[in-house]
């Protein structure tokens, strides 16, 4: 049975949890400013794209990420 947990984190955090994410293949999504809506693997995340667009927000942002495992 698939589990799923919230949590609030920084752009900093969510940063540092993409190689954490990617070694274990989670499913993820980020809610924050409204012009922001990410939905993706962390692979994406920590691919080229994502990063330039994480690089955007200073660490004080906050984002609610629901891990799926």
């Amino acid at each position: 049975m698939a589990m799923s947990e919230s949590r609030i984190i920084t752009v900093k955090e969510a940063k540092a949890w993409g190689s954490d994410f990617r070694s274990s293949g989670s499913d993820f999504r980020c809610s924050g400013s409204p012009d922001l809506e990410i939905g993706a693997r962390v692979l994406e995340l920590v691919g080229q794209i994502w990063r330039e667009r994480l690089d955007m927000y200073k660490n004080f942002c906050i984002f609610r990420v629901d891990v799926h495992f």
